[in-house]
């Protein structure tokens, strides 16, 4: 069998975030957010100011952690997990079940956020890895719709999945501050809502993605064993 830097090397790796679009457009969008801002500023600094005071910490927590998830990227880490996870799932079907509990624990323990900027690259790193059973070569438009299913999953789910706990969600804690009501409280109140918005956001999601999900996933040529 070839060793694990072999396995890991391939195809999938420049298939990952790193390389979803031309680096200028990023710049382009800074560029417009941070012209937006500075007229805001320049226009109603008052407002700003009072806008800044409520919201900034939200911010600073994205910011947070879009910088630890570029940091874990470049070291490989969600490449590596993508990978895995495709290995593990024999067909379309088990691995959209898999990801759905993974988008779920991760989404209610941490939190939405944490869910999108950080599940949403290993996803992606996972349907690079796929290819349909009884292909050779590089991934290819199969690999497209299988992947459209996972990143549906993950954006949609972890949306409904962070209702569970206060923290899953920025928004439960305001509800909090008005409704004053304890964690344990907050749980009793929303596991069957949690659990009826992942069920259904699943199950509509896998209806429109069933033709995908009944293609066998295999190991592509990048990480089959020699």
């Amino acid at each position: 069998m070839t060793d694990a830097g072999q396995a890991d090397a391939g195809p999938a790796d420049e298939a990952g975030p790193a390389s979803a679009g031309p680096r200028w457009l990023t710049w382009l969008l800074a560029l417009a957010g941070t012209v937006g801002a500075g007229a805001v500023l320049a226009a109603w600094p008052g407002y700003a100011r009072q806008a800044a005071a409520q919201d900034w910490s939200p911010f600073v927590l994205v910011a947070g952690l879009l910088l630890i998830g570029l940091t874990a990227d470049g070291d490989g880490l969600f490449a590596f997990a993508g990978r895995q996870l495709g290995r593990v799932a024999r067909n379309g079907t088990v691995l959209f079940a898999g990801a759905v509990v993974i988008i779920a624990v991760v989404t209610a323990t941490l939190n939405l956020d944490t869910s999108v900027a950080f599940l949403t690259p290993v996803l992606v790193y996972t349907a690079a890895s796929q290819r349909p059973a009884g292909s050779a070569g590089a991934p290819g438009p199969a690999t497209v719709v299988a992947g459209s299913a996972l990143l549906y999953g993950c954006l949609l789910l972890s949306n409904a999945g962070s209702l569970l706990l206060p923290g899953s969600n920025l928004t439960n804690l305001i509800v909090l501050g008005h409704l004053h009501l304890t964690g344990g409280q907050f749980v009793a109140r929303m596991w069957l809502p949690w659990l009826a918005a992942v069920v259904s956001t699943a199950a509509v999601v896998a209806i429109g993605e069933r033709r995908s999900l009944r293609t066998a996933a295999v190991r592509s040529a990048a990480v089959r064993p020699a």
